[in-house]
């Protein structure tokens, strides 16, 4: 708490002690440590309620998740050794899709993920959609198999194409 103290009385102007403060509490209540109604910071007289916080944050996450749902290919993905997979936008839930193919019918929403590749999951089935410039692929986390791979969308034949001409500078370009 000192640290967080001294933290906040070396901040110079008012506004970068809110934005400090705001920070500082988002931490705690992602770490568990503020109650649901609000949250403190030393005594600054600096209040910032939880649910504003939350409200930030989930505008964030559900704008990451737009952005994601926003770049998945849909419609007949052909995948290797003649498989292929339906990929379908849910009306009736934006930003959720149904992946179907031969023997699976999959209800999928977008994950964030850290290595930047696009990602779809059914926690329930145990079902990961992952979506490359070049390929997807589409596996049962559960069983620990691919269901369906070397999927390639229209838009990934381009960018495959583009690899074996000149390679990317990154992978996941």
């Amino acid at each position: 708490m000192t640290q967080i103290s001294s933290f906040l009385t070396s901040t110079s102007s008012s506004t970068s002690r809110s934005s400090a403060c705001r920070w500082l509490a988002a931490c705690a209540l992602a770490l568990g440590g503020a109650g649901p109604q609000s949250a403190h910071a030393d005594n600054s007289g600096i209040s910032v309620k939880a649910s504003e916080i939350n409200g930030q944050l989930n505008t964030q996450f559900n704008t990451q998740l737009q952005a994601i749902a926003n770049s998945i290919h849909t419609g007949r993905i052909s995948c290797e050794l003649g498989a292929f997979v339906e990929v379908v936008a849910d009306a009736k839930q934006p930003g959720f899709f149904d992946l179907k193919g031969k023997g699976f019918l999959y209800h999928m929403a977008p994950v964030v993920s850290s290595t930047g590749a696009i990602r779809l999951e059914d926690p329930k089935a145990g079902a990961l959609w992952i979506q490359l410039g070049h390929k997807s692929m589409l596996l049962n986390q559960k069983l620990g198999q691919r269901i369906a791979d070397e999927c390639v969308s229209p838009q990934q034949a381009l960018v495959a194409q583009a690899m074996r001409n000149g390679p990317p500078s990154r992978l996941l370009d």
